[in-house]
């Protein structure tokens, strides 16, 4: 695999961002979730991302996505519930897609690092949200040490999210 550059998302992705959504769709059943197929790709993966977004490249290809952006009410609260020294405090990472043939070489690991910076730079907590049914990033989840601190309903399906918390190190950074 070549070097992966990230860089700020740019409209002119969104064709790009849609073909890797599609063969995602193809290839996992639950990514993006069903609601998410019926609508406008692009539109549905840029709408949460509304403090800043990202794309991975590889040999100028576009080979994942993140968004970083403020939490529902309902996950708000379990955040603010669990941290309520930093009540108000939290952005959430999310859209996250990365191409099948990109898995594994670390395309995740970049562009939630990405967040984390742009996160923690504005004294804010980065934090995540996964669907119960994403049995490989909840895995990744909790290798990184991130820590569940709660479910909520997921209002658009039949499922739960995860809320995570990033690794003490992050909280602490933005607590102090």
């Amino acid at each position: 695999m070549s070097e992966v550059v990230l860089r700020e998302w740019r409209r002119s992705d969104d064709s790009a961002l849609v073909r890797l959504l599609e063969m995602q769709c193809k290839a996992d059943p639950n990514w993006p979730p069903p609601y998410a197929r019926d609508s406008d790709l692009a539109q549905w993966l840029g709408l949460p991302a509304n403090i800043c977004r990202w794309v991975a490249e590889e040999a100028g290809r576009v080979v994942g996505h993140m968004g970083l952006g403020t939490p529902s009410p309902m996950v708000m609260e379990i955040f603010n519930s669990a941290r309520p020294d930093l009540a108000g405090r939290f952005v959430e990472l999310c859209r996250t897609c990365v191409d099948e043939q990109a898995r594994g070489s670390g395309v995740a690991g970049l562009l939630t690092r990405a967040a984390i910076k742009t996160a923690l730079a504005g004294q804010t907590v980065p934090v995540a949200t996964v669907l119960t049914n994403r049995e490989g990033w909840l895995e990744m989840m909790r290798r990184t040490r991130w820590q569940e601190i709660g479910r909520v309903p997921a209002v658009t399906m039949d499922d739960e999210l995860v809320c995570f918390l990033p690794p003490k190190k992050f909280v602490d950074a933005v607590s102090l």
